[in-house]
């Protein structure tokens, strides 16, 4: 199973950071992981960030934001944000582990193993979700921060 994500990204103004955003619809047909190599479009702006570009910088704040009504997860979804090659490291670092869908999960992902905070060079990263149900809409915010 596929599923979509929608792509775009808001810079700080100071330009020492970005937020980058994807909006995730899961596969409408049954199986899992529901969100797995998903068709990312991204309208507007693809000069500067695009989501087929790798980036470099520290993760920050994650935002994940479960979709309301017809469009809510099922409870305790799981989400990851990996390499597009899919080589199972979790950017996360477990936060997106049984995520309630109704609640706002607000933090900072840390390394399971070193405990510090997720570098990434020259990574291109993607959503991958499980457990979410057929044609459900979740949001995941994270702000990148720059190297000086």
């Amino acid at each position: 199973m596929a599923g979509s994500a929608v792509f775009s990204f808001k810079e700080a103004q100071d330009g020492k950071s970005v937020e980058l955003t994807w909006v995730c619809t899961t596969a409408a047909a049954g199986g899992s992981p529901e969100l797995s190599s998903p068709t990312i479009t991204q309208p507007g702006d693809t000069t500067r960030y695009k989501h087929s570009s790798p980036f470099t910088g520290q993760i920050g704040t994650v935002t994940i934001v479960p979709g309301t009504g017809g469009d809510q997860p099922t409870d305790l979804y799981d989400l990851e944000m990996r390499d597009a090659d899919n080589s199972g490291i979790d950017y996360l670092g477990g936060m997106g582990d049984n995520l309630s869908n109704v609640n706002t999960k607000i933090g900072t992902p840390l390394d399971e193993v070193s405990g510090v905070t997720f570098d990434l060079l020259n990574r291109r990263i993607i959503p991958y979700a499980a457990n979410v149900g057929n044609s459900k809409i979740f949001t995941v915010k994270m702000i990148l921060r720059f190297k000086e």
